[in-house]
């Protein structure tokens, strides 16, 4: 109990440490400024920050919400990224235990959580971000799959090699992924979903394999279409307003990549399969 305790602690303040390096990609990299060599200053009165004014979450809380050196405010954007990334890399620690399945939750996790802070404030899903979660997706991917324990459901219906039917999985999964959401950008000829949907669609299928990822898309609607509803019931949101979609799929994607099997095999078993 006490070691989970400790552990917990522990991946809570490596994972806000990410996430206040996530913030710094989040902030820089649309505008091409260097991630690494420049120094952390005030977005305000751009003075540069020394160690006690960024340590994750503690900072803002102990600086009242406002820079010391100009007392203006500090966005609420640093403090949330910092504390929901300590709190899901703890949550991948307790599901997934110490494991080579949990080392990539969390590097997944990093990706995804970029991706949604990025299309909930600019509505984009860059390059930048998806290119190299695909790359880093398959690799992860392939290596899970050697030490079974990546999250493919069902290679046994493809009967060839291990290795084969790990490619035929991944390929079900980025059609499912990425074809459906292309196959809505060609229909609305780019309305109804970008380019950054399909690329994220293809992350997803190559980080949860099938069938997990149509249970990842079927939670990011369901998620998409309750946010909606309360919005338009609070008379915050019409129907014609833009929908950060992305948003949706990176938390379901997150979810599966922790209980994707479990809702799939649940689900199979409430329909009778």
């Amino acid at each position: 109990m006490i070691e989970t305790i400790l552990y917990s602690l522990l991946f809570f303040i490596f994972g806000s440490a990410v996430g206040s390096f996530l913030n710094v990609v989040v902030l820089r990299a649309p505008k091409r400024k260097s991630i690494v060599k420049d120094r952390s200053h005030c977005p305000k009165c751009k003075h540069s920050l020394g160690a006690w004014d960024l340590i994750p979450v503690w900072s803002f809380l102990f600086l009242r919400e406002r820079c010391r050196y100009c007392k203006r405010k500090i966005s609420w954007q640093y403090p949330l990224v910092e504390a929901v990334t300590g709190i899901i890399f703890v949550l991948g620690f307790l599901v997934l235990g110490i494991s080579p399945k949990f080392f990539f939750f969390m590097v997944y996790a990093s990706f995804l959580i970029a991706i949604f802070v990025l299309d909930y404030t600019k509505y984009i899903i860059p390059d930048f971000l998806s290119v190299p979660a695909m790359i880093v997706a398959l690799f992860g991917s392939i290596i899970l799959a050697a030490f079974n324990i990546g999250p493919f459901l069902f290679l046994e219906i493809f009967s060839f090699s291990a290795f084969s039917a790990l490619l035929g999985n991944l390929g079900v999964a980025i059609l499912i992924g990425g074809g459906f959401f292309l196959a809505q950008f060609l229909i609305s000829r780019g309305r109804w979903v970008g380019g950054g949907d399909i690329r994220l669609g293809v992350v997803m299928g190559l980080m949860l394999g099938f069938p997990v990822i149509i249970a990842a898309l079927g939670i990011s609607y369901v998620m998409g279409a309750l946010w909606s509803i309360g919005l338009m019931i609070l008379k915050r949101r019409t129907i014609k307003d833009v929908l950060p979609f992305g948003t949706f799929l990176t938390i379901s994607a997150i979810i599966c990549l922790l209980w994707g099997e479990e809702i799939v095999i649940v689900y199979l078993k409430f329909i009778g399969f």
